[in-house]
């Protein structure tokens, strides 16, 4: 491991519950939402804080916390850790121009900036600091992405993601007071693991895949452009072309009987049934790749339904 005293680790820890989470909504849409509490920043790295702020021997770890509930620890190894909210961090000067490094940067740097947008964080993090993936580093060592599993494959480490699962629903200050120190040791060790990650494993990133790295992410925040009027009329202009095909296949006005609604126009047991009441055998299957299948359709292929029933289902 070496001495990279540029670089420090942020890792960011927000309020989630069952509907408002990132397994139901994009990152900037998550970010960017009136719920966004970032109620806890991790930040790991040489000279991050004062050091007035803790006073330890060297080879000593030391923690102190402040009138915020705020902690500030020096590690063993003399680098320093800061665990709170983002705002209460008064030092952000000492991390100008410095590399940052984050753990599935895709959120972390998106939460980042909606963090500075809300006048928590300097806005010169934003555009004097350079962030990096460690997430990114990790997949290129194909190591699992996730900060537990890349610990597993590249230190041999065991972390438990328990805490974070037990904050579905719940704000920092809704905790007791085991509970946020729980929560506190939990979040610094993900920025410590990080930073880890980056001091062992970065000179073997190549230049080239770390700006794939920040490319991939810039695509992610700028989105894709679209003509938005004239999305809206090829939908309505395609909406009103099936219509018009669905008109021919008989079954898609007729109820079925056992769910009380209108068959569906893909409906393999009404094509069947329409099939038979025309006096054509159907096939053995209908799978769209059986070659009995495709051999009948092109047999078959001047019945209207049946026509019909292929292009409305291909729509």
């Amino acid at each position: 491991m070496f001495e990279d005293t540029s670089c420090v680790a942020f890792d960011f820890e927000s309020y989630y519950d069952s509907e408002y989470s990132l397994a139901k909504m994009p990152t900037w849409q998550y970010c960017a939402d009136e719920r966004f509490d970032p109620y806890l920043l991790a930040i790991c790295g040489w000279q991050i804080f004062d050091d007035a702020i803790v006073k330890a021997d060297e080879g000593e770890e030391k923690t102190v916390f402040d009138e915020n509930g705020s902690m500030f620890r020096v590690l063993k190894d003399g680098r320093q850790l800061y665990v709170g909210r983002p705002e209460n961090f008064k030092f952000y000067e000492n991390v100008r121009h410095r590399l940052i490094a984050m753990h599935n940067a895709s959120y972390d740097e998106i939460a980042m900036l909606a963090c500075i947008k809300r006048g928590l964080m300097p806005a010169f993090l934003k555009d004097d600091c350079k962030c990096v993936c460690t997430a990114d580093l990790s997949s290129y060592l194909l190591a699992p992405r996730n900060l537990k599993g890349a610990m597993k494959e590249l230190f041999g480490k065991e972390i438990s993601k328990a805490v974070r699962a037990g904050m579905s629903g719940r704000h920092d200050y809704d905790l007791s007071p085991d509970e946020l120190r729980d929560l506190i040791e939990y979040g610094g060790s993900d920025a410590i693991e990080c930073h880890d990650l980056w001091l062992e494993y970065s000179s073997e990133w190549p230049e080239i895949e770390r700006l794939i790295s920040a490319q991939n992410r810039e695509a992610i925040r700028r989105g894709v452009r679209i003509d938005v009027e004239y999305a809206k009329a090829a939908l309505k202009e395609l909406k009103s072309y099936q219509s018009k095909v669905v008109l021919d296949i008989p079954w898609a006005t007729q109820i079925n009987p056992k769910t009380k609604e209108f068959y569906a126009v893909g409906s393999l047991p009404a094509l069947r049934q329409a099939v038979v009441d025309l006096g054509v055998k159907p096939p053995r299957s209908f799978k769209k790749d059986d070659p009995g299948f495709l051999d009948w359709l092109k047999e078959h292929n001047d019945i209207p339904f049946i026509r019909a029933r292929q292009l409305a289902v291909a729509l």
